[in-house]
């Protein structure tokens, strides 16, 4: 399944986090690099 990067943000938005950057690895859409405004948001994101 592809997943898009709007669907991606709004997977963290649904869930109160603010996505200040976004970018899938060139090779390929498997991986991305999110940024979040904190390194606490990004913490308790992955929790």
């Amino acid at each position: 399944a592809t997943v898009t990067e709007e669907e991606i943000k709004e997977a963290f938005t649904q869930n109160g986090f603010t996505v200040k950057a976004f970018k899938f690895f060139p090779k390929d859409r498997k991986m991305a690099l999110v940024q979040l405004p904190s390194m606490d948001d990004a913490v308790i994101a992955l929790i």
